[in-house]
């Protein structure tokens, strides 16, 4: 993380002992090209092999119901990949959001642990997260791209682990 990378702390939240400062709201993608593309060159490989499966004159003798799980399994799979695309990370002062197939959103003043995950010269392979845990006890994760937002992230871990 660059210093230059760093945002600000401004903003005193609701959360006792709690000081996150944030100027504006950073926003960005979930997952860097380097993770899109590989996720994509998976799902590529995956109709490849699909489309090669079609052909099996085996497959004409399964049953109605294993060709229905298959497509809905297929179909979840196009999901998970369409969102893994498009999916938005948002921080600002109060919250942080996650756009998903049931999107995600903690607010800053209920999280009690906050831990950054990111391991430099693999965020190719592994996507940088932040796990949150709330005042209720659930555990949430983030995941983020953008240099805006994981140096958000990297400040909010930071300042979590003093106050402990």
């Amino acid at each position: 993380m660059k210093p230059e990378d760093s945002l600000q702390i401004a903003q005193t939240l609701g959360n006792p002992g709690l000081q996150f400062k944030l100027g504006q709201p950073v926003c960005g993608p979930a997952f860097s090209r380097a993770f899109k593309s590989m996720a994509s060159l998976v799902m590529l490989s995956l109709m490849v092999w699909g489309l090669r499966i079609l052909d099996n004159p085996q497959l004409h003798s399964v049953s109605f119901t294993a060709k229905l799980a298959l497509t809905a399994i297929f179909a979840m799979i196009l999901l998970f990949y369409y969102y893994l695309m498009v999916s938005q990370t948002r921080i600002s002062a109060t919250e942080i959001s996650q756009t998903w197939l049931a999107d995600k959103q903690v607010r800053i003043a209920e999280i009690t642990k906050a831990k950054f995950i990111y391991i430099p010269y693999l965020s190719w392979l592994f996507a940088p997260r932040m796990v949150v845990r709330t005042q209720n006890g659930f555990l949430t994760m983030f995941y983020a791209a953008d240099p805006k937002v994981l140096a958000a992230f990297a400040q909010l871990a930071m300042l979590m682990q003093s106050k402990r």
